[in-house]
Formats: structure tokens, C-alpha cells, sequence
């Protein structure tokens, strides 16, 4: 029975040392969060205009047109509580800060991170912005979120193929659309407004405090 336990043991350690080796060579691989985030630990004092916000401000605010010393720190999805957060975690590295923008559309004050299908995000601000606090498992680690079939391709692309995950430039724009990738906007778009069309107003107070919170 000893030596059961013993094999079985020694079984569980060698995955537990696999898991955490590939999530340690997971959190290597480049992406949009972390250069946002290491951007903004190391020159936030020099930011004059911070954008925030969700993907119509990632996609359409570039900050080298603005004649100001401007950074892109939206997201997708990103919700106003998670401005917020953000705007609180450098709270004493604004030195330089005269504006910031926060677009509002449609469900910006009926929705949150937590509560729609993109919710995985979630795990991005926990492991490399270090803000929120949410205590389940799976946002606390690369490897809980996905298959770990698209965890491998993910490591075979970065450190075989050399391809990384940065989508955004130095200063939080993402160009990664173009007139190359065309869609069917009548398709898109209805599809867009259903995936955003309000269902539940309870998360109205809350995103209106969240709100009233920034401008404050």
C-alpha cells in the first residue's frame, strides 16, 4: 500500500511540476495586457491623456494623432468597473494626467466583465495588471483558460514559430483591423446588437457609481 501511495504521489508531483512549468512559459508569451500594464508601471507619469474603455476606443483612439502624450489602455469588453481599477492601481503616478477618455455606448451601463460571455478576460487583469480580486481558480492561471490543446499551439507558435500575441502598438492602439478583413456589416451588426442588447438593468447603479467614481 506504501509503495502504491508512493507511485501515486510521485504521478500527481510530475503533473503538478508540468502544469506549473508551462504556465510560468505561458505567462512569457507577449500579449496586449501585459505591454499595457508594464507601460503604465513604468510611464504612467508621463501619460497626459489616458484612454480607457472597451473595443470601440481600442480599435478607434490612436494616441499618435493627438498631439499629446496619450496611451490606449482599453480592452475588449473591458467595463467601467475595470477603468476604474485601473485608474486606481497608478492613482499615485497621474503626475502628468490632463484627460481622460471613457466612450459610452449603448451597454456601457448594463454590463460588466463578470457577467458575459467574454468573462475569461477576467483572468488578464488578475495575472498582469495585478488588479481585482476574484478568488476563483481559473482566472488566476493561463492554463485554466482554453483547452490545453490550444495552450501547446500557443507555446509551439511563440517559441517555435517566433509569432507572439501582441495585436496593439506602443501606445495601446490595436491596428489589427484593416480594410483587408472585410465583413458583412449588416450580418455583423446585427449580431453585435444582439449580443448587446440589454436584458438586465441591475447592473445600472453599479456602473453609474463606477462612473461617477472616475470623473471624481
Amino acid at each position: 500500500m506504501k509503495n502504491f501511495l508512493k507511485r501515486i504521489s510521485i504521478f500527481l508531483s510530475s503533473i503538478a511540476i508540468t502544469c506549473v512549468i508551462i504556465e510560468v512559459m505561458l505567462r512569457q508569451i507577449p500579449n496586449d495586457y501585459k505591454l499595457k500594464s508594464d507601460f503604465l508601471r513604468t510611464n504612467s507619469d508621463d501619460v497626459e491623456v489616458l484612454v480607457l474603455g472597451g473595443s470601440h476606443s481600442l480599435f478607434g483612439i490612436n494616441p499618435v494623432y493627438m498631439g499629446m502624450k496619450g496611451f490606449n489602455s482599453s480592452n475588449p469588453s473591458q467595463s467601467l468597473d475595470y477603468d476604474l481599477a485601473i485608474l486606481k492601481k497608478y492613482r499615485s503616478n497621474w503626475s502628468s494626467l490632463k484627460f481622460v477618455v471613457i466612450p459610452l455606448s449603448y451597454s456601457s451601463l448594463f454590463e460588466d466583465l463578470n457577467g458575459i460571455t467574454e468573462s475569461w478576460r477576467i483572468k488578464n487583469y488578475i495575472i498582469y495588471y495585478r488588479i481585482r480580486d476574484i478568488k476563483h481558480p481559473k482566472y488566476h492561471a493561463e492554463i485554466f483558460n482554453g483547452p490545453l490543446l490550444t495552450q501547446f499551439y500557443r507555446l509551439y507558435n511563440y517559441y517555435y514559430k517566433k509569432v507572439d500575441y501582441v495585436q496593439c502598438t506602443e501606445f495601446g492602439w490595436n491596428a489589427s483591423y484593416s480594410s483587408v478583413s472585410q465583413q458583412n456589416l449588416i450580418k455583423s451588426g446585427i449580431e453585435a446588437s444582439k449580443r448587446h442588447t440589454v436584458r438586465d438593468k441591475r447592473k445600472f447603479n453599479k456602473m453609474s457609481e463606477n462612473l461617477v467614481s472616475i470623473v471624481s
